[in-house]
């Protein structure tokens, strides 16, 4: 039909009869001789009628959609394959030709022993020419123990990881200073500043003078702030239907419980002993005297220090120590990314060299504050985590564990496999204990892919403390649904386990835990959730899981009226079993 039309389609408009192919007029005329009809006769033209006018250009236009389509799909499944996002980290065929270096590790039971030395991997040939990293000139030491810049630029600067707390405290205090003339001093663990900008006050916490904003300014952008993570009906805001779901009634938190600050004041009040000398004895770390004290470090640049204020104003400060490695020191609690510690490393400041970034970031906290804390945790800077749920975690394990603990590593995080092999993802962060972090510095950082320049710093961790035989820990609850979250929580909620890359991870779990997704897979004691972009939603995520919200705001009622019939359910249940144990007893 379609070839046709296409040779009558100059008669059939110009009224010209066009010239036709030999075959085909022959082929009429017999048929026109058949049927009696004078071959000689000119021909009336052909005319199209108008939905064959219609449907030529619509076949034509269907047929270019679907080749075209065709190709879209078709490229976009080949840059699938050679380009894979997972926990915020881009691994390209490239990093897989890297990784390649090393001889695959084959799959440990969770149940078995996690340091079985026939696990051990050996290096193999190189099979691309490694990326060296070009030499940083005069450093006061041999990278990666080159150590931290001053804001003047000068080096020899050691961070006061205490010092976030102190001033969050400080401001805490500043605002409610009926609560540090109290007994029982403590920050409740609802409390969550709301506000666009700091407001702090003149003197810091040693006395110094500090910038301030204009205090209009401050006041409109605390109740823009306010308003957009109270005032925003549930489901409406960045958790979505599934992810407020997840967090108001899923995963647990203790917010009845308080931190304790250890007699500290803010000088307003006279205990009969400086403010500041309280704070120096709760921060003057003594490992006999304090268990389970946690420096919690994230990686950023200077770009995004934004984002700090979210984290410091959220879990930042609920941590025992806290560091931003960056490209800017900053220590002025006025500014948002306060906290943040200029760590160079070899190479660019660039997302392609986040292992050389990351490498110096151990060394620095192995160098200075290794025989202060118990744990180390690390991150990137849109990551949530529920500090309160990983020291239970962290307290859980040593009173299980308490003389394996003592000599064996800890290396906590969620698994992604690999090919016959698995490593810890970097998205939700990973924990080492001191041991652990002791053997990564001292003896993998020198040798173990010391010159390359990647992205995926989490498989080389993962890397070179398997080959020094240390292993990832299950981290898993007792049901098998995991802790540490790759993915948001709406994600992690809404999501089947049933496309793409996911699927790989997902059926890798259920192998080793059991087949669980969406609620099933998250456990009530989750500790960290990944993919939080912004300030906002990291506080709204934040006011859903400790009930910041107060009560007459949007947010706070609809959160009250969960736990009310949260409650009303425990207790049925509670007088249910107290009535069949009766039962039981009577019987």
């Amino acid at each position: 039909f379609f070839f046709r039309h296409l040779l009558v389609t100059p008669a059939a408009f110009g009224h010209i009869h066009a010239e036709r192919p030999r075959s085909f007029l022959a082929t009429k005329d017999i048929a026109r001789k058949k049927k009696g009809i004078n071959v000689m006769e000119k021909p009336q033209p052909r005319r199209w009628s108008v939905a064959t006018c219609l449907i030529v250009p619509i076949c034509i236009t269907v047929y270019l959609l679907r080749l075209s389509l065709s190709l879209t799909i078709t490229a976009d499944a080949s840059a699938a394959r050679d380009f894979v996002v997972w926990d915020g980290h881009a691994h390209a065929q490239g990093h897989e030709r890297e990784h390649e270096r090393y001889h695959e590790v084959p799959l440990a039971s969770p149940h078995a022993d996690m340091r079985n030395r026939s696990m051990e991997a050996g290096p193999a040939q190189d099979r691309t020419t490694p990326n060296i990293a070009p030499a940083i000139p005069n450093l006061p030491n041999d990278h990666p123990h080159a150590g931290a810049r001053f804001p003047n630029g000068t080096w020899g600067y050691v961070a006061d990881v205490s010092r976030v707390r102190k001033e969050f405290i400080r401001r805490y205090y500043r605002q409610r200073p009926a609560a540090a003339s109290s007994d029982s001093s403590a920050v409740p663990m609802s409390f969550m500043p709301m506000g666009g900008a700091h407001r702090y006050t003149n003197r810091s916490i040693d006395g110094t003078s500090s910038n301030t904003r204009n205090q209009e300014q401050e006041e409109e952008e605390e109740g823009d702030e306010f308003s957009t993570i109270c005032n925003t009906p549930p489901k409406e805001g960045p958790e979505k239907k599934a992810g407020y779901r997840l967090l108001s009634t899923r995963v647990k938190v203790d917010v009845s419980a308080s931190t304790p600050t250890l007699g500290w004041d803010d000088g307003a009040v006279d205990h009969g002993r400086s403010h500041h000398d309280d704070l120096e004895q709760e921060h003057d770390v003594d490992p006999s005297r304090h268990a389970s004290r946690i420096l919690c470090t994230i990686y950023t640049h200077g770009d995004s220090h934004y984002r700090i204020r979210g984290i410091r104003d959220t879990w930042g400060w609920r941590c025992d120590g806290f560091l931003a490695a960056s490209t800017q020191t900053i220590d002025d609690p006025s500014e948002n990314g306060f906290g943040a510690v200029d760590l160079p490393h070899v190479g660019e400041e660039s997302y392609e060299n986040m292992w050389q970034k990351v490498r110096s970031i151990w060394a620095y906290v192995y160098d200075n504050y290794l025989e202060s804390f118990d744990y180390f945790y690390i991150s990137g800077d849109d990551t949530h985590l529920i500090v309160e749920n990983l020291k239970m975690y962290l307290s859980s394990i040593t009173e299980t564990h308490k003389k394996e603990t003592e000599r064996d590593t800890l290396f906590l995080g969620h698994w992604i496999p690999r090919k016959s092999s698995y490593y810890v993802g970097g998205g939700p962060g990973y924990l080492l204990n001191r041991k652990a972090v002791r053997i990564l510095v001292e003896r993998a950082l020198p040798s173990c892919r010391k010159d390359a320049i990647a992205s995926s710093e989490d498989r080389f961790v993962s890397d070179c403390l398997r080959l020094l035989d240390v292993l990832p820990n299950s981290t898993v609850d007792a049901s098998g649904a995991q802790r540490f979250h790759g993915m948001h929580p709406h994600f992690v909620a809404s999501f089947a386990g049933d496309k793409g890359f996911y699927k790989e991870v997902y059926d890798f779990w259920g192998t080793q835990f059991g087949h669980r997704t969406k609620f099933d897979l998250v456990s009530t004691q989750s500790v960290s959730f990944h993919g939080l972009k912004s300030p906002k939603s990291m506080k709204r995520h934040h006011a859903i899981l400790y009930r910041s919200c107060p009560r007459g705001t949007v947010l706070g009622d609809a959160l009250f009226a969960v736990d009310s019939v949260s409650s009303s359910n425990a207790n049925n249940a509670t007088t249910t079993r107290r009535h069949d144990n009766a039962t039981t007893r009577q019987r």
